[in-house]
């Protein structure tokens, strides 16, 4: 999942503003394969175990503090994602943030984004239930 200028971010409680992109990312980290003679073809696949990774890349101004969580920190990310029309999702994504990073930044031409830093975050979805997926869509037509 890839969302270009989401709104209403929240991370740890906090508003984060800036916010450029969120990508939320699906790994196996167990495949299960199985063939049968004769054939080059897998004839039976099955994600057993699975990674979820989250990416927030921002445009931290002079007048913000920087990180709004810390490694191994446990935190809850919340977006809303607004479609074609009036129809929006929100989600909610309960992590633990694996790496904070800055780099600085430079206005683009067209003078969208300000000079600053580019702060990335990435969490880990993590489930407090094993059947529980950490990404929750939830929809907000009519409220």
């Amino acid at each position: 999942m890839v969302v270009l200028d989401p709104q209403q971010v929240e991370l740890s409680g906090a508003a984060l503003s800036g916010v450029r992109s969120i990508t939320i990312g699906r790994t196996p980290e167990r495949l299960l394969e199985e063939w049968q003679d004769g054939g080059p073809f897998c004839i039976f696949a099955d994600v057993a175990r699975l990674r979820v990774t989250v990416k927030v890349v921002r445009w931290v101004g002079a007048s913000e503090l920087g990180a709004a969580v810390e490694p191994g920190e446990v935190s809850t990310l919340r977006f809303s994602v607004t479609g074609d029309g009036t129809a929006s999702q929100r989600v909610q994504v309960q992590c633990v943030c694996s790496s904070v990073t800055h780099e600085a930044g430079i206005a683009e031409s067209s003078g969208r984004m300000p000079s600053g830093v580019v702060q990335k975050i990435e969490l880990r979805g993590v489930s407090f239930q094993p059947d529980d997926d950490p990404v929750v869509f939830s929809n907000t037509t009519g409220v």
